[in-house]
């Protein structure tokens, strides 16, 4: 249900908070970098899912390093993702003429 809903948000970029001023320059650019975030989030998600099902199925406990691991991508790629964000709008700014 969660993944659908994430796809469901990943088709229309229009609903997004961006964040930064989306322009007409920059608007291809500024999707990409957020549907590749929600792609990547997607991806972490479905590999924790799939790891604690498989760990469940054996019976075994979830190493004492998960979480923090788990924690780390997903802020990590989001940190990542920002600042390529934040790097696209300071590039595309003009520059003050003296």
């Amino acid at each position: 249900m969660l993944y659908g809903f994430i796809t469901l948000v990943e088709r229309y970029p229009q609903a997004w908070n961006t964040g930064v001023t989306v322009t007409e320059e920059n608007h291809a650019r500024v999707y990409r970098i957020l549907k590749n975030m929600i792609a990547v989030i997607k991806m972490l998600m479905l590999a924790v899912f799939a790891s604690i099902t498989v760990l469940s199925s054996l019976a075994l406990r979830l190493p004492i390093w998960y979480l923090g691991v788990f924690l780390l991508a997903v802020f990590g790629s989001i940190a990542f993702f920002l600042v390529q964000l934040r790097k696209t709008t300071r590039s595309e700014k003009p520059e003050a003429q003296a």
